[in-house]
């Protein structure tokens, strides 16, 4: 557990997580939507940093990335929890579960991941909604960067615009999977909205990460 990056306190003891725009407003003891950030004492901490769910080595085409470095494998890493509600989620037994309920690895530092990659060019943030426990992944891509490792992101995109533009620089590739091009659907659907999906795609198409759209 580490305190998070992107939040403010309010009256009370109450937080509110900045992270996406949900902005959970969450009392002590109380977990957000993505199941793994709460309020412990007044502070906003992410349950899930240094406790991945899943590891793997991966083609990057599974990704799917197509026309990024083909051929290759990755480590897929993945930690508990998502900040949408999609009906037809294809890993709803990790990306609706809180991290006490899998622990299917000791923790693991930043450093750990990327030594685990040393034979992998790339590590893929993948599986459940990565953006929930950026700060894991800014972390572990920092260093894989130093390393000469690339990052990619494997995500639905529902974020704000400062957690995205602090994650920018140590990316080198994105997935976004647009759900549908109806705000209603998203909402219906998948507990989200469409806009802030959009501004996502935008803001790292004109970073200049490769950018994929599922």
């Amino acid at each position: 557990m580490q305190e998070a990056r992107y939040y403010h306190t309010l009256a009370d003891g109450r937080v509110q997580c900045d992270l996406c725009p949900h902005g959970c407003t969450l009392v002590d003891g109380q977990h957000g939507r993505c199941h793994n950030r709460a309020n412990h004492g007044g502070r906003l901490y992410s349950e899930v940093y240094g406790h991945p769910c899943a590891l793997a080595d991966d083609p990057i085409e599974k990704k799917p990335l197509l026309h990024f470095m083909p051929g290759t494998h990755c480590l897929s890493l993945s930690c508990t929890g998502c900040n949408l509600r999609c009906r037809n989620c294809q890993n709803y037994q990790i990306s609706q579960s809180a991290p006490i309920d899998i622990k299917e690895y000791p923790p693991m530092s930043p450093q750990a991941i990327v030594d685990l990659c040393i034979r992998l060019p790339t590590i893929a943030y993948t599986y459940t909604e990565p953006l929930t426990y950026i700060e894991y992944i800014i972390d572990i891509a920092r260093l894989a960067r130093q390393q000469g490792k690339r990052n990619v992101l494997v995500s639905a995109g529902y974020v704000n615009a400062k957690p995205l533009t602090d994650l920018l620089p140590y990316l080198d590739a994105a997935n976004i999977d647009l759900k549908v091009f109806s705000d209603d659907i998203y909402r219906h659907h998948c507990g989200a909205s469409l806009q802030p999906v959009l501004n996502t795609l935008t803001a790292i198409h004109q970073s200049g990460v490769w950018l994929e759209i599922t």
